[in-house]
């Protein structure tokens, strides 16, 4: 048995959350460090640095929008 292995709601889940992130951690770390590494001659990092930057544009545009379009919150008040 691999203790390592997450189920959620009796589905396999091959990577838990925190180990997910980890590894998105890395791989932007990596490519950030394009300027500093041997990867900056191979033909596929730009488009993969660019790809996840259009990626991560898109997501802040999506969390602003969720934002900008909820209710405030209204905190009950005693009067």
């Amino acid at each position: 048995v691999d203790t390592s292995v997450a189920y959620v709601g009796n589905k396999y889940n091959a990577l838990p959350w925190k180990d997910f992130v980890d590894i998105k951690l890395d791989a932007r770390n990596l490519m950030e460090a394009d300027v500093k590494s041997a990867l900056t001659d191979l033909d596929w990092f730009g488009k993969v640095n660019a790809l996840y930057a259009g990626k991560q544009v898109e997501t802040e545009m999506a969390v602003a929008a969720k934002v900008i379009a909820s209710k405030p919150v209204k905190y009950p008040v005693a009067k």
